[in-house]
């Protein structure tokens, strides 16, 4: 087996060459003396220029166990503080052949050092360490640290694995780097210069106060395969990577399988990023294998999200919309990316986040998919360019959740919420597609989300999350407006005791085929609600439900004339047109005022064969269709009927609507209401001035149990009384 660190040395050994650096060979295993690595340490940093550690110890060699060799220092080995060294582990192939199929031949071991546990600790700018088994040093494989410490390379080594990389021989920390070192390159896109930096204590990777490194191509968190975990944050607490305190424009991943970076089975979370700014984290497999396609969970430890990023992070990235700069984000037991204590200005784009690399099978983050929340604001979760969307699908809870009041001017567009990469298939977050709630506000859901399949509501608001708009998002259907994947539950719900103000519905949502209402307002202390200019048809209980008092009490205008549109509402209301083949509001057809007496008048032009209005009051309170009032625009007014009429509802029985037909013999006011038997008033179908002929009106099922009603008319002296039932 061709063991993958042979090209370090071919890539490195030209730049030493080049340099014209001295040669130090370690020997021995043993711990001080000639030929020790203690003593090649010391002498490099004696030596002014590029150096090179090699290694050629024999097989004779007491630390020799027939597969590698263990370097066991006593105490810490020197810091490195000259600039420019290579300490070269594979060179060790060179004079003994590959001893270890499984990974490099020399192991730096810290398990009898007493002291601080530190590895390598490097001061010096340009260091390269490659081709080691870094292992059981208690606080940290490999540290970079100071402001002359730049430029360093940690590349095909095994940090805090046994030297098969398939089993914790823990470090503190992996790879540390700190008080301003930076630059450094941890990994490489050949799989040769891919470190394992699994079985860990604490970090796989940490970075504070430190900026400009990059970090790819590595396994963190798993076997050599990239099919086991073998957990960095064995305490619960640390993570695969951090990118903590001060730590700016570091990149993590990159496009490409050979920059992808697998950060899978850590204890807690897989990245964390804290008191930093302007880190970039694309094309990486968060939670899953190597192939994408396995499940491979971050939080072992029970908690821990795929990304957490907090305490006033800005200006990080989150994927891009270029090919291959998503990450797959997957298999958390908690959040997918979470985003909290004032984080902000955040770009969450192009990831697949609760599927696995397919885009097409659940691969739950066991909370939600993007929970933002605790005072975060001005975050982009999508984007509205080819390729900014994310895929938000198959997560246990909520795709999208904004939360608490300070979470504002917050915006997700662009994205899949609840259906598979290719919208083929229903991939349902369990819960909502997206909540707001808890006094979130200002933020914007749209435009372009496709929210839908989701096993509960496209859109929940609650608990005074105020001020949000729902504009431009396609809720139950796609885009071609034909295909359905209904929500479980309603389109956008406000729930009960939601106590929400000033919401902008609209205009340009297609809100269509959800298993519940495309709009309900079920609380009477919701108000400022403002629905406007949407498609709204097919949602299987109704277009739009308000529950009483709710939204300032605004009544569904009356529909009463025709030739032109005409009917009366709340004085200086904003009347808004629609037309549909249903009970609902497929096409939106324009807006007219209603006078100081309420009357109104729509002159446009009426695509029918039903037709339907809302009104808003001058608060922005809007008001359910006249679903209880669609008059039909194919009626028979021209023609003169002999008398009065009322006749049989069709069908009958009906659901979810069924067409009533009356004949005026001459211009009359027409009252035409809708009763259940115990008397009790359901719906006002007509209630004004209708010229002679015959006119139809749908009356919609919407909100009402199975069951016996009555429909009566009075006109002119006329009254007639029927029966119809409601079969659900």
């Amino acid at each position: 087996m061709r063991k993958p660190f042979v090209s370090i040395s071919a890539a490195l050994a030209l730049t030493a060459a080049l340099l014209q650096g001295e040669t130090f060979t370690v020997r021995s295993t043993a711990d001080a003396g000639d030929g020790s690595l203690r003593h090649a340490l010391t002498l490099a940093n004696d030596h002014a220029g590029a150096d090179t550690i090699r290694f050629e110890i024999a097989e004779n060699d007491s630390g020799f166990d027939g597969s590698v060799w263990w370097i066991q220092p006593l105490s810490p080995l020197p810091a490195i503080t000259g600039d420019s060294l290579w300490i070269d582990g594979a060179s060790q192939d060179s004079s003994s052949g590959n001893t270890n199929p499984h990974g490099p031949d020399i192991v730096i071991d810290g398990g009898a050092q007493s002291g601080e546990g530190i590895g390598f600790l490097v001061y010096g700018g340009d260091v390269a360490i490659s081709g080691l088994v870094i292992s059981g040093f208690s606080d940290y494989g490999i540290r970079f640290r100071g402001a002359t410490c730049q430029g360093g390379r940690v590349q095909g080594n095994y940090i805090g694995t046994d030297p098969e990389g398939s089993a914790s021989r823990s470090n503190g920390t992996g790879v540390y780097i700190s008080r301003e070192a930076g630059s450094v390159l941890v990994g490489g896109a050949d799989p040769s210069l891919r470190n394992i930096i699994s079985g860990n204590y604490g970090n796989g990777v940490y970075t504070t106060s430190s900026r400009g490194n990059v970090i790819i191509g590595n396994f963190i968190g798993t076997d050599r395969t990239g099919f086991a975990s073998v957990p960095n944050a064995l305490d619960g607490k640390s993570n695969g990577i951090e990118l903590g305190t001060y730590s700016t424009h570091n990149t993590v991943g990159g496009i490409g399988a050979g920059y992808r970076n697998i950060i899978s089975g850590n204890g807690r979370d897989g990245i964390h990023i804290s008191y930093s700014d302007s880190n970039v984290v694309i094309g990486n497999y968060i939670g899953t294998d190597v192939s994408g396609l396995g499940g491979l969970a971050n939080s072992v430890s029970g908690v821990g999200d795929g990304i957490d990023i907090r305490y006033g992070s800005r200006g990080n990235r989150i994927g891009g919309a270029g090919a291959g700069e998503g990450n797959v984000i997957c298999n958390s037991a908690n959040v997918g990316v979470r985003l909290h204590r004032q984080a902000e200005h955040t770009v969450i784009m192009g990831n697949l986040i609760g599927t696995d690399a397919s885009g097409t099978i659940a691969m739950a983050n066991h909370n939600q998919g993007v929970y933002i929340y605790d005072g975060c604001h001005h975050n982009v979760v999508g984007g509205a360019g080819p390729g900014a969307g994310n895929v938000i699908s198959g997560n246990t809870g909520c795709g999208v959740e904004l939360y608490q009041l300070g979470t504002d001017s917050n915006r997700v567009s662009g994205n899949i919420i609840g259906l598979s990469a290719d919208c083929s298939s229903p991939v349902p977050n369990l819960i909502h597609g997206v909540l707001l709630h808890d006094s979130t506000g200002a933020s914007v859901i749209g435009p372009g989300n496709i929210i839908a399949g989701n096993d509960s509501c496209g859109i929940a608001v609650a608990n005074r999350a105020d001020g949000n708009t729902v504009s431009g998002n396609f809720i139950g259907m796609l885009p071609d407006t034909v295909t359905c994947f209904p929500n479980g539950g309603d389109g956008i719900r406000f729930t009960a005791a939601c106590a929400v103000r000033s919401q902008m519905i609209g205009p340009g949502n297609v809100i269509a085929g959800n298993g519940g209402r495309g709009i309900a307002i079920i609380d009477s202390t919701a108000s400022g609600i403002t629905i406007t200019g949407n498609t709204i048809f097919d949602n299987m209980l109704g277009g739009i439900n308000v529950a009483e008092k709710a939204n300032g009490g605004v009544t569904p205008p009356l529909l009463s004339g025709q030739d032109p549109l005409s009917g009366s509402a709340a004085p200086g209301a904003t009347i808004e047109v629609y037309s549909d083949s249903g009970s609902q509001g497929r096409f939106y057809e324009g807006h007219t005022l209603a006078g100081v007496s309420g009357g109104w008048v729509y002159t446009g032009s009426l695509r029918g064969p039903h037709i339907t209005a809302t009104a808003t009051d001058d608060s922005g309170n809007t008001s359910a269709f006249s679903a209880w009032a669609v008059v039909s625009v194919d009626d028979e007014s021209g023609r003169q009927p002999s008398d009065w009429a009322l006749e049989q509802n069709y069908p009958n029985p009906f659901n979810p609507a069924t067409t009533i037909t009356f004949s005026v013999r001459e211009q009359s006011r027409v009252l035409l209401t809708v009763y259940t038997v115990q008397g009790r008033l359901v719906a006002t179908l007509a209630d004004g001035a209708f010229v002679p002929g015959v006119h139809r009106v749908v009356f919609s099922d919407e909100g009402l149990a199975s069951g016996l009603y009555l429909y009566r008319i009075h006109a002119n002296g006329y009254s007639a009384l029927k029966k119809m039932l409601l079969l659900k």
